[in-house]
């Protein structure tokens, strides 16, 4: 799989507001961005979990954590979510 780089330029006060190392922002800003477009059914929810860089269970586990829905998309596109597991 090809990967492109995006870079996200913040003001040095908006990265000391969060008191965490860059490399633990990125961590929590993909998590947050794959939420996000799950939640918006941008993404499947494996596609979701590879972009947060967690397995389907530790996503599911951060979905219920935001209380996103697992269930906010087509039954079919379910069962084949629920397929592939």
């Amino acid at each position: 799989m090809i990967h492109k780089q995006i870079t996200l330029s913040l003001p040095s006060d908006v990265l000391q507001a969060f008191k965490e190392p860059v490399d633990t922002l990125e961590k929590k800003f993909r998590l947050y961005l794959a939420i996000m477009l799950y939640r918006e059914a941008e993404l499947s929810m494996e596609r979701a979990a590879k972009l947060a860089g967690l397995g389907i269970e530790d996503f599911l586990y951060e979905l219920s954590k935001h209380n996103v829905s697992v269930f906010n998309f087509p039954a079919e596109q379910l069962k084949k979510e629920l397929e592939s597991i």
